[in-house]
């Protein structure tokens, strides 16, 4: 899956892809919009139309590369997900919605259309609560493109009630420039 998304994300960004309107909206649509890839990284408690918990999913394939993703037999939080198998997943996906994010609010671009639709789309799927939980996951990796995702979504995608639960993630960092982290840049 993280291998389908870092391929995708480079289709997309390549030079040949940011000039081909057609090549980004066949990417797009075959990823569904994007909006079933937020469910791999809501924890468990969540299950899609189906019944399917794509959370617990990743967590069981992960287990077979690193112990420590399924504790009697149930998910680990985000907060313990030491597993890098899970982490280059998020990181994928994060980079997709980065980059409808950051192309949404592109003023001129021919792509802008299509990615502020899709981003109104990701906005109603909670985006934001889902990267903002994201940032428990115990990886500077993670981190930093969570926070990098964050910049380019548009403010007014941005609902009080999740600047208020981003606002109380920041107060209960100890330390947030420990590490990676501080090379965020804002």
């Amino acid at each position: 899956m993280a291998a389908v998304c870092e391929f995708a994300y480079q289709v997309l960004t390549s030079e040949a892809g940011l000039k081909d309107i057609t090549c980004i909206e066949n990417v797009l649509i075959s990823l569904k919009k994007l909006v079933p890839l937020l469910g791999y990284m809501k924890e468990s408690s969540y299950e899609d139309l189906q019944g399917f918990d794509k959370y617990r999913h990743v967590c069981e394939k992960a287990e077979i590369y690193q112990k420590g993703t399924i504790i009697d037999n149930k998910p680990v939080s985000l907060e313990q997900m030491h597993n890098p198998v899970v982490h280059r997943l998020f990181i994928a996906i994060i980079k997709l919605i980065t980059f409808v994010s950051k192309y949404a609010n592109k003023k001129h671009r021919h792509i802008s259309k299509i990615c502020r639709e899709y981003s109104s789309l990701l906005n109603e799927h909670a985006r934001e609560i889902i990267l903002f939980k994201c940032l428990k996951i115990p990886t500077d990796e993670v981190k930093i493109v969570v926070m990098e995702c964050l910049v380019q979504i548009n403010i007014m995608e941005i609902d009080p009630d999740e600047l208020a639960q981003f606002v109380r993630l920041l107060t209960a960092y100890n330390n947030i420039g420990a590490g990676k982290v501080i090379e965020v840049t804002l």
